[in-house]
C-alpha cells in the first residue's frame, strides 16, 4: 500500500519508517531520503536505512557503494533508543491505517493483545515494539469514534429540541389564527362576538408569553 508522506509517495511502510532515520534538514539529508524511498524492495530500503556495507548477495554492491558515498554526511535524526523507534513507527502506522479497509481490520481486533512474530525487538519474544505500536494506533482510533458517536448523539438531540420547540410554536400559532377567524363577523343571533371576549381573545397565550413572542420564537429558530 502507497502511503503519502510530506508530500511524496512512499511505496511500503518499511520505506519511509527507514527514511524517518534521518534527518531532512540539508540537501544531502534529502538525496538520502531520496535514495531509500526510490530502493527497489522494503528489504532494500532497510538495508540502506541501516547504513549497510556487507555484499553478500551481487545486488549488494551498488548499495554498499552508495551507502560508502553518503555516510560521511548524512544525520541521524534521534539516537535510535526505543521511544524515537516508537515515535517513527507510530508516525507511519497512523499515515497506514488511515486507509478504511486496513483502519477496520484492525478495528475488527478489537482489545486482543497484538505482536509480531519475530525474534528481534519489534517482536513478542523481545519486545513487542510493533505489538506495542500497533495497539496505541487501535486505542487512537477507537477513541476517535467515541468522541464522533458522542457528538452525533449531542447534534441529535439538540436538532430533536429544535424541532419540538417549532412544532409547538407553530401550533400556538395556528390556534391563534383560527381562535380570530372564529372572533370576527356575526353569531347566529346577529350579535358581534366582542374583539376582547376572554373566551375568543385577541392574544393566545402558549405558557411561555403572548403570540407576539412566539412569532418571534419562529423566526429564532429558523
Amino acid at each position: 500500500m502507497d502511503l503519502v508522506y510530506d508530500g511524496v509517495i512512499w511505496t511500503t511502510s518499511e520505506h519511509l519508517y527507514q527514511a524517518l532515520k534521518f534527518r531532512c534538514e540539508s540537501p544531502i539529508d534529502r538525496e538520502w531520503r531520496e535514495v531509500i524511498r526510490a530502493a527497489s524492495t522494503p528489504y532494500k530500503s532497510k538495508y540502506l536505512g541501516n547504513l549497510r556495507t556487507d555484499t553478500r548477495y551481487p545486488w549488494m554492491r551498488e548499495l554498499a557503494d552508495l551507502v560508502l558515498r553518503y555516510r560521511p554526511y548524512i544525520q541521524y535524526a534521534d539516537i535510535g533508543d526505543r521511544a524515537s523507534k516508537t515515535q517513527r513507527m507510530l508516525t507511519v502506522l497512523r499515515i497506514k491505517f488511515s486507509d478504511p479497509e486496513l483502519r477496520q481490520l484492525l478495528l475488527d481486533t478489537e482489545d486482543g493483545r497484538l505482536s509480531e512474530d519475530s525474534n528481534d525487538e519489534w517482536g513478542w519474544r523481545n519486545g513487542n515494539l510493533l505489538g506495542d505500536c500497533l495497539m496505541i494506533v487501535r486505542d487512537e482510533i477507537q477513541a476517535e469514534i467515541r468522541v464522533q458517536t458522542h457528538n452525533d448523539e449531542m447534534y441529535r438531540l439538540a436538532y430533536e429540541q429544535q424541532v419540538r420547540k417549532l412544532e409547538h410554536a407553530q401550533d400556538a400559532i395556528f390556534q391563534y389564527e383560527n381562535g380570530t377567524a372564529n372572533s370576527t363577523g356575526s353569531t347566529a343571533n346577529g350579535t358581534s362576538s366582542g374583539a376582547n371576549d376572554s373566551s375568543n381573545g385577541s392574544i393566545i397565550q402558549d405558557g411561555s408569553g403572548s403570540i407576539e413572542s412566539v412569532q418571534l420564537s419562529i423566526k429564532y429558530y429558523n
